[in-house]
């Protein structure tokens, strides 16, 4: 029996979540070949989780039927247009939002210089903004609300994983990353935790719901307004409004390493960390440009979890080099074309994209999807049992 302990952790990114889907299907081949379990759930002793990650992680974790890798693959394929309708809609809305810029641009125009009492200037600047006012207007209540509506993310989640309990994960420790809005704290929804019976017991909650909070994206989604299930260590109902993971930890390895050092002290710890996609490098910066709220707005959400997932990934690798049993898959995306960078885009070419995108990942890293293989084959050490945690009685 290997006592190592193993971790997978799963990036934040939307729909690019297909990149770590089609990656964890190749794994699960190959352990699976190897003579290992048919579940990762069973081969891993942590799965972390962000946003589409947390997604990932829920449905590989699922207590009554873990899903495979290849089952949430095709989740993604059926229903990212359910999800994303009309998909890409953060960009086409920066686009308008750059052409109603130019009519507003147009109609100041057409005021400087003259008076507003000039009967030629005044019927052009009348007709400047006219154009320009309905536009603004849309843009304007676009802006006011999220670009999607949560409905149909919530009734995918509640179809896909069913009525099960964080606290009824046991074949593996579930760990999911969220941010508590009433708190203003992180919280990390920990499997063993919401088991525990006294102590460091924490709230538990229907596992849909833990998907739901965890990939709450802000702009993208209302955040997630959900209670706790009375358990034996939590017995009231607690109320919570959180959003995506990925404001705080995109990159949830560093959450998934603390909780491993602290339920497996000084034991060797190996991770996969697998990311959904690398964020173009910026080719220059103009130093002429205004960096003001509407030039932040589209891209500052997209710094912070970029950033977030590149620190972390040194921080990790800095802790387990010594171990050499640290894994991270990630791939550059292209600066233009697909994959694009967009979280929203569930077309089918980019879909295709992000498979084949996986796919060179696979075929660059194929020794070391070998070995963590060999590692998940083998026959995976007990998993810690968390402080006054509830076990099971034998059946």
């Amino acid at each position: 029996m290997d006592q190592t302990i193993r971790i997978l952790s799963i990036d934040g990114g939307g729909i690019r979540g297909v990149y770590p889907a089609r990656i964890l299907a190749e794994l699960e081949k190959r352990v699976a070949a190897m003579g290992g379990p048919e579940h990762l759930c069973d081969a891993f002793h942590i799965i972390a989780g962000t946003s589409t990650g947390g997604i990932l992680a829920t449905g590989l974790a699922k207590p009554d039927a873990p899903m495979t890798a290849q089952q949430l693959l095709d989740f993604y394929r059926t229903n990212g247009g359910a999800i994303f309708p009309n998909g890409s809609r953060v960009a086409a809305l920066m686009a308008e939002a750059k052409q109603v810029g130019g009519l507003v641009d147009k109609a100041v125009t057409a005021y400087k210089g003259g008076h507003w009492w000039n009967p030629v200037r005044d019927a052009r600047i009348a007709g400047a903004v006219h154009e320009a006012i309905a536009p603004t207007l849309d843009i304007y209540h676009e802006l006011q609300k999220p670009i999607y509506d949560a409905a149909s993310l919530e009734n995918l989640l509640r179809n896909v994983l069913g009525t099960g309990l964080l606290s009824e994960v046991e074949r593996c420790h579930l760990l999911v990353t969220t941010y508590d809005m009433i708190r203003h704290d992180p919280h990390l929804f920990k499997s063993w935790r919401a088991r525990a019976v006294a102590g460091q017991a924490q709230p538990d909650f229907a596992l849909w719901t833990v998907a739901r909070a965890t990939s709450a994206a802000p702009v993208f989604f209302q955040p997630a307004c959900v209670s706790s299930v009375p358990s034996a260590g939590v017995p009231e109902t607690r109320s919570y409004a959180m959003v995506d993971g990925g404001v705080f930890a995109n990159n949830p390895a560093m959450c998934a390493l603390a909780e491993a050092m602290k339920l497996y002290p000084g034991a060797r710890i190996a991770m996969l960390s697998i990311g959904t996609g690398q964020i173009p490098k910026p080719q220059g910066f103009d130093p002429n440009q205004v960096m003001g709220a509407l030039t932040w707005g589209p891209k500052l959400l997209e710094v912070l979890m970029d950033g977030v997932a590149d620190a972390v990934d040194y921080q990790v690798y800095e802790m387990l080099e010594e171990q050499d049993s640290y894994l991270r898959l990630q791939a550059p995306l292209p600066v233009t074309g697909i994959p694009n960078r967009e979280m929203d885009d569930p077309s089918q070419a980019n879909i295709d994209a992000l498979v084949a995108l996986a796919e060179t990942t696979i075929a660059e890293k194929d020794a070391e999807l070998n070995r963590m293989a060999a590692l998940l084959a083998a026959e995976r050490g007990p998993l810690a049992r968390g402080v006054a945690e509830k076990v099971a009685e034998p059946a």
